[in-house]
């Protein structure tokens, strides 16, 4: 029996034919906390009539989550709104508040686009 798609916020979209995407996703379910975030693949049109604040184009190129506000997180954004809901990190959210904060989280990301755009090279879905 197929699982039914689950489409309330906060949802978080990833490219289910890319294989660094598909390892994010999996390494993400693993934390406690995250099965409240719902992860729909970019290719299910139904994610964007139900969302057109968010579209194909966008999503393929750089992570995307909607949050229960229907508020759009890009790229790092989506990093900072994962750390801050995490239970266990939840009470350390306070240092993304500040510069520094801010910005280990971009380096972090900037890394991770980084490795992505590396296994992409070999990913014939990600060409």
């Amino acid at each position: 029996m197929q699982k039914k798609t689950n489409y309330e916020l906060p949802i978080l979209l990833y490219n289910n034919e890319c294989e660094f995407c598909n390892r994010f996703k999996l390494a993400l379910e693993k934390i406690p906390g995250t099965k409240k975030i719902n992860m729909l693949s970019i290719h299910d049109p139904v994610v964007f009539e139900k969302y057109p604040i968010v579209n194909f184009a966008d999503c393929s190129e750089v992570i995307h989550l909607i949050d229960q506000n229907n508020r759009v997180h890009i790229g790092p954004e989506v990093a900072t709104f994962l750390i801050a809901e995490f239970p266990g990190v939840k009470k350390f959210s306070w240092v993304l508040e500040s510069g520094i904060g801010k910005k280990a989280v971009n380096i972090f990301y900037e890394f991770a686009e980084k490795r992505k755009e590396s296994i992409s090279k070999n990913c014939p879905n990600c060409r």
